[in-house]
């Protein structure tokens, strides 16, 4: 203990002072970006997430969309036998 005081009293308490407030403010700097790699990690994982939720959104939107295309199909291929049908309907009707 006593070497150490001897240490410090070969040190300006001037520099002493500016030494204390330093480390006191590396201290808060080094907890700030601590606590900032941490919020970070908890956005990129809710980032993350979200990717994937608009990811199957979007999944299921095109699977939407194609199958509303194919009923869209189906249904000019019906409407297009109606009409062959209602025209073969008319010329049996008027023979």
């Amino acid at each position: 203990m006593i070497d150490t005081l001897q240490q410090y009293s070969l040190i300006h308490p001037i520099e002493l002072s500016a030494y204390s407030i330093i480390s006191n403010n590396l201290d808060s700097l080094n907890q700030s970006i601590a606590e900032l790699r941490e919020f970070q990690a908890l956005m990129i994982v809710k980032l993350k997430s979200l990717i994937e939720l608009e990811t199957d959104k979007f999944r299921l939107y095109k699977a939407e969309i194609h199958y509303q295309q194919e009923i869209i199909k189906k249904l000019s291929l019906l409407e297009k036998r109606l009409d062959k049908l209602i025209k073969k309907y008319e010329t049996l009707k008027s023979n």
